[in-house]
């Protein structure tokens, strides 16, 4: 079946389960909630595109009257996120990350060294998932990367309206969280580092009630293979004066297909004071997302991170001449004693081809010198 006339079918569908239950909750709003509206919801949320199909080929009959359900809030938000998947987004990787990152405040700033028409190029083909159960539903909206940085974009719609109401204005968040590779050869690096990020889910309209937009970020140098990561996430909650609240105990798993990609590398062996001790820039990769740098130190050497973090001053100097400092990045650092690993990630994806030079410790690193 062509994707723009199944998209019809599942709205028409979701629109008159919607319109009915309406009709009924106008008439006798204080009723609660019945069995069969109960089991029609579970349908909805295990498998949404079997229960489209169904309504859709049901014959047409007269109204019953039913017992209705106080659950409005839940079944609005299920009904967009089904239809806006369908018909909004059209699970087309890279899509939904090229349009948040052009409508950030960052565009302007980074200009022409911004590029995001590549991330069309970085983009899942394999999105979609879906892991759900009656408190929350989490869906796979979007996913690049680009070598050695990747992005999941996961959207959160909590429907336990009683876990709603007890989160109040506080973000959810999850008291676990693990990003790991579930494909590759045995003796693949893994996870490097990985984070999440929280925000309101937007629609056209401001933020939409009682959905949220989870943003996974993974640096790892064996994203340059690819494959497929898996997402688990434990216990929903928000933290509050006495520390971590469980609202919802349980757990969720999502995988992510990432595409491979590739990076580029220089390799300057320049030294830099940083912390007191010596360090020698070993080697420097630069993709669209992120530029990680690795440095050898010396045996025995006293480490204090902060120290490190403090001196080390980092910026790019693209062909036009705008510089990207430390004001339009995130920087993190880890290591050890003998080794350090240094990354950036971009306010914005840039376009590789247009770097000059990297400056490190006061010296310039030419690209062409690659």
């Amino acid at each position: 079946m062509d994707g723009p006339i199944f998209d019809a079918m599942l709205k028409t569908a979701l629109e008159e389960a919607l319109r009915q239950d309406m009709e009924e909750l106008e008439k006798t709003p204080e009723i609660r909630q019945s069995r069969r509206q109960k089991r029609r919801m579970r349908q909805m949320l295990a498998d949404p595109w079997s229960y489209a199909r169904r309504q859709a080929a049901a014959p047409e009959k007269a109204p019953a009257r039913r017992r209705n359900p106080a659950r409005w809030a839940a079944v609005v938000v299920v009904a967009a996120l089904l239809t806006g998947t369908a018909a909004g987004y059209a699970l087309r990787g890279g899509d939904f990350f090229q349009r948040m990152f052009d409508a950030s405040p960052w565009a302007a700033r980074y200009g022409g060294a911004a590029d995001t028409e590549q991330l069309l190029d970085m983009g899942s083909d394999a999105l979609g998932a879906v892991a759900a159960d009656e408190t929350l539903r989490l869906e796979l909206v979007d996913a690049v990367s680009d070598g050695q940085f990747a992005m999941a974009a996961v959207r959160l719609t909590v429907l336990d309206q009683t876990v709603l109401e007890e989160m109040g204005m506080d973000f959810p968040q999850f008291l676990e969280t693990d990003i790991s590779k579930v494909s590759g050869d045995p003796g693949d690096e893994g996870i490097k580092s990985y984070g999440v990020s929280v925000r309101p889910w937007r629609d056209k309209t401001g933020p939409a009630e009682g959905q949220y937009l989870l943003v996974f970020s993974i640096s790892s140098r064996d994203l340059s293979d690819g494959g497929v990561y898996r997402i688990d996430l434990q216990d929903l909650g928000v933290f509050g004066e006495d520390g971590y609240q469980v609202l919802s105990p349980g757990t969720w798993a999502m995988e992510v297909s990432l595409r491979p990609g590739k990076a580029a590398a220089l390799y300057p062996e320049i030294a830099c004071e940083l912390g007191g001790a010596d360090w020698v820039l070993e080697k420097l990769t630069c993709s669209a997302l992120a530029l990680r740098m690795e440095f050898r130190g010396p045996e025995a050497a006293e480490v204090s991170f902060r120290d490190m973090d403090m001196g080390l001053d980092i910026s790019l100097r693209m062909r036009d001449g705008r510089i990207i400092g430390k004001e339009d990045y995130v920087r993190g650092i880890s290591g050890s004693p003998e080794h350090m690993d240094v990354t950036l990630e971009f306010q914005m994806p840039i376009n590789v081809e247009e770097i000059e030079s990297v400056t490190v410790c006061g010296q310039e690193i030419f690209f062409e010198e690659s």
